[in-house]
């Protein structure tokens, strides 16, 4: 008889063996039933703590460099890396009520935004620029040699001004509270800023160029958020206003690389902010934020 066989049949036939395998399956059953109930009560967790924020991210103040073109209608593309900071407005749009009048600092790690950038010299010492997601700049330069003419050594001083808007609208229904099939409350804001920046520059090689500066940005927000009653989430209709204004103002730092190209002439920036954002009850204290750019001038 095969050993195989054979040893099955004796594990079957013996008291002792049919014991321990009843033991492991009752062991077994027990396991899956504690892991059953973990699940469950990790779920019951999440359903009670999700939130669905309602957050506005704040583009700082481009700081591009001070030496500007001395070619009239000399055109510049390319565009910039950024990682904006948020601003929590109301940390939960279906929450009953939700909390207003509180905004904080998001948390969370924000997406990059890659922008497309356009400039052009409008006269001497004066450029304009156009940045999807940092608006119009305006620039003039005070004082030193333009970017072609500018050696080793050279000083220089320009003064930016911009304005920019964004705006943002969104439906908060299913994928945003758990057990929800139907629109439980919807928003739209649209967020006006003014800025202005003064930056010192100074040519450390013919290809690289140093700079910082001040600056300020003031922010106006404008919308509002509507909620509709749904059983055991949000008790009635309700409308709210999401309006509120907010200031940013700061320190930056840039370095600007050259490089001649067959068509064109390449400019890498890098710029580093330290800021204080007041917004509301919202002070902070020290705020990082950093920026590529890549341009192209024609």
């Amino acid at each position: 008889m095969n050993r195989f066989l054979r040893a099955t049949i004796i594990r079957t036939a013996n008291p002792r063996c049919r014991e321990v395998g009843s033991k492991c399956r009752s062991s077994y059953t027990r396991e899956m039933m504690r892991l059953a109930i973990g699940i469950l009560l990790l779920s019951s967790f999440l359903a009670c703590t999700y939130q669905a924020p309602i957050t506005v991210p704040l583009h700082s103040s481009r700081l591009d460099p001070p030496e500007l073109s001395s070619k009239p209608q000399e055109v510049s593309v390319g565009f910039s890396v950024r990682l904006p900071n948020e601003i929590v407005i109301i940390p939960d749009g279906i929450a009953d009520p939700p909390i207003l009048n509180n905004p904080k600092l998001g948390s969370r790690k924000p997406p990059l935004y890659i922008s497309p950038h356009l400039g052009v010299s409008v006269i001497k010492r004066l450029e304009l620029s156009y940045d999807i997601y940092s608006g119009l700049l305006l620039r003039t330069q005070l004082f030193g040699k333009r970017r072609e003419e500018a050696t080793v050594g050279n000083k220089s001083i320009a003064l930016s001004l911009g304005y920019n808007f964004t705006s943002n609208s969104h439906e908060l229904t299913k994928s945003d509270r758990p057990n929800s099939d139907q629109l439980l409350a919807e928003y739209d804001w649209r967020l006006n800023s003014t800025r202005s920046n003064l930056l010192f520059g100074y040519r450390f090689h013919r290809s690289v160029l140093y700079y910082c500066g001040v600056y300020y940005e003031s922010y106006s927000l404008r919308g509002q958020l509507d909620q509709y009653a749904f059983p055991n989430i949000i008790e009635s209709d309700q409308k709210y206003s999401l309006n509120s204004q907010g200031y940013e103002q700061g320190f930056g730092m840039g370095v600007e690389f050259l490089f001649d190209a067959k068509v064109a002439e390449q400019s890498i920036i890098y710029t580093l902010q330290v800021s204080e954002i007041s917004w509301g009850t919202l002070s902070t204290d020290t705020v990082l934020s950093h920026s590529l750019i890549v341009k192209y001038y024609f």
